[in-house]
């Protein structure tokens, strides 16, 4: 009689143990010590350059807020694992309290016509990190420039001028004209400054020696 009792009583014991484990009370997602789980999606890439690569960032979460500080994209090209100190990264705040959101980042400081890795990261107290994104750096494509006439010529002078009719796909950070007494000036040597960008220019030389010929 009393082992039929002592069944009976463990076996009704396993049935509430049961029912709690289910959820049926909602307390365990209440506890401060429930640890929130998050997912964050590999990065959608967005536009690459030469040197930079912009990516959509997507986390989703599946239950209460937590601290959170930052999301964003860390790019390498080894076979290692990138890391915050070692890969080349960028970020951006994460919303508070945190929820499922989306953001745009843009690395820079990439290398021309390189293969990169990229992964997605969430900063939640530890670092979450998605599976990898490979992608390709654009090539340099050069700008097309063009030398024109040579004009106000004097014994130690004369004014250049010249055009960019097309700046490639890198912004033309400097235009000029370089000269010297042989014919194939170098950026290392003579050269006069004229601008940026695309367009029409003149650069004054100034300071040769009269009765030279300059290329």
């Amino acid at each position: 009689m009393r082992a039929s009792v002592l069944r009976r009583f463990v076996g009704s014991c396993v049935v509430c143990f049961s029912v709690a484990l289910a959820g049926c009370d909602s307390s365990p997602y209440e506890s401060p010590e429930f640890v929130e789980e998050t997912h964050v999606r590999p990065p959608i890439l967005v536009e690459t350059g030469t040197d930079r690569a912009t990516f959509s960032v997507e986390v989703t979460r599946t239950y209460a807020s937590a601290p959170a500080t930052a999301a964003g994209v860390c790019v390498d090209v080894g076979a290692a694992f990138p890391s915050l100190a070692t890969g080349i990264c960028a970020e951006v705040p994460a919303p508070s309290p945190l929820g499922s959101f989306t953001a745009t980042v843009t690395v820079t400081g990439l290398t021309p016509d390189t293969d990169y890795r990229a992964y997605s990261y969430l900063l939640i107290g530890i670092e979450q990190w998605s599976t990898r994104l490979t992608f390709r750096t654009l090539a340099l494509t050069p700008p097309t420039v063009s030398t024109g006439a040579v004009s106000g010529v004097t014994a130690t002078g004369a004014a250049v001028a010249g055009s960019v009719t097309a700046v490639g796909n890198s912004a033309v950070t400097e235009r000029g004209v370089c000269y010297a007494t042989s014919p194939t000036p170098v950026r290392s040597g003579s050269c006069v400054v004229a601008g940026t960008g695309a367009g029409t220019f003149s650069a004054t030389l100034t300071g040769l020696t009269p009765s030279t010929v300059y290329y």
